[in-house]
């Protein structure tokens, strides 16, 4: 619970990201994400950015399905 920010897109990205996706991220995925997020890919507000960037995480694969090993 924060207002839409960069701070607030960073916390989402180090706190929720890994939760997500139920791993460290490498760091090639926390630098798209947090461009996403805090709106600096494509002109956004930091709100819309992060609006993109919480739905690419909840629609990736790594977050719909769990590989099992075995």
């Amino acid at each position: 619970a924060c207002t839409p920010s960069s701070s607030c897109a960073d916390r989402l990205v180090t706190d929720l990201a890994p939760r997500i996706f139920r791993r460290p991220l490498t760091t090639a995925e926390r630098t798209e994400y947090l461009a996403v997020a805090q709106g600096t890919a494509a002109g956004r507000t930091a709100a819309q950015g992060m609006e993109i960037a919480l739905a690419a995480m909840l629609s990736s694969p790594q977050f719909l399905y769990r590989s099992e090993v075995g």
